[in-house]
């Protein structure tokens, strides 16, 4: 994993959102180059689902054209993978997901060229904050 790379983990891990009102939950990202399942990324991201508050995220890959966008949509959480302006897939996490503990995971390819990409997402219902988050060093639950 080069640096750029770390950075950008440690960054996601470290800028955790949580806002009030609403169940919270914990919704954990890995992201890998399909081919090799190289580990490209990952992190945790906090929500309160029914929350009043708007939490909006968005992640760049480095040397890609995707980015990653993740926001809070009232009793759900939306995750978004665009290349310029096209979505490549989209998915919805709601309530029943988080305390499923169901690992959804899914294949997008750029429009860029770039290597296919395998997104991996899971969540915790009720995480307890940060302790709720899967360690950085594991790809699954």
């Amino acid at each position: 994993m080069n640096i750029t790379r770390m950075m950008w983990v440690v960054a996601v891990a470290l800028g955790l959102s949580s806002c009030g009102g609403g169940d919270p939950v914990a919704l954990n990202e890995r992201i890998f180059l399909a081919e090799s399942m190289q580990l490209e990324g990952g992190g945790c991201t906090l929500y309160d689902l029914g929350g009043s508050e708007a939490v909006h995220s968005e992640t760049g890959m480095a040397g890609s054209a995707v980015v990653i966008k993740q926001r809070l949509n009232a009793n759900e959480v939306v995750v978004s993978v665009v290349d310029g302006d096209q979505t490549l897939a989209e998915k919805h996490y709601d309530e029943a997901f988080f305390k499923a503990g169901t690992l959804d995971e899914f294949t997008v390819t750029p429009n860029s060229g770039s290597s296919a990409l395998l997104l991996r997402y899971w969540g915790k219902f009720q995480p307890n904050g940060i302790a709720g988050c899967t360690p950085l060093d594991q790809d699954g639950p």
